[in-house]
């Protein structure tokens, strides 16, 4: 029971994104990858660069059955010179809402949603 208490805490807080086996690719500087894949490694993604993204709707995934980033984030890369991410639930700002930054557990700004309750529902974004 210790080692699985235990191997838990260390997946919790060493490994932020399990990527087995492919690396993360740092986010360029002052812009935000987000990836429809929970490993920040593969499949569609989109970089935003600063400002205020109100409607996720208006940018296209390229996938079949997924016309739009709306609710479709798994996953982020912050880049350096990017003081913080702020999600929302809902377009134009509504909603819940959780700030990600960079920290120095978190060097590379990379968060997986994948257990998080903001895995795809994600509809706007105010990136600083």
């Amino acid at each position: 029971m210790r080692f699985v208490i235990f191997a838990i805490v260390c997946f919790a807080l060493l490994c932020p994104v399990a990527s087995f086996g492919q690396t993360v690719q740092p986010a360029p500087t002052g812009k935000v990858v987000f990836y429809q894949d929970y490993q920040c490694t593969t499949g569609n993604f989109i970089t935003l660069g600063p400002g205020n993204h109100s409607d996720l709707r208006q940018w296209n995934t390229g996938a079949q059955g997924s016309p739009s980033w709306n609710d479709q984030i798994s996953c982020m890369v912050i880049g350096q010179g990017i003081s913080k991410v702020i999600v929302y639930e809902h377009i134009n700002f509504k909603g819940k809402s959780k700030t990600f930054t960079r920290t120095a557990n978190n060097p590379l700004g990379t968060w997986s949603l994948a257990k998080d309750w903001w895995n795809d529902k994600i509809s706007s974004i105010k990136i600083q």
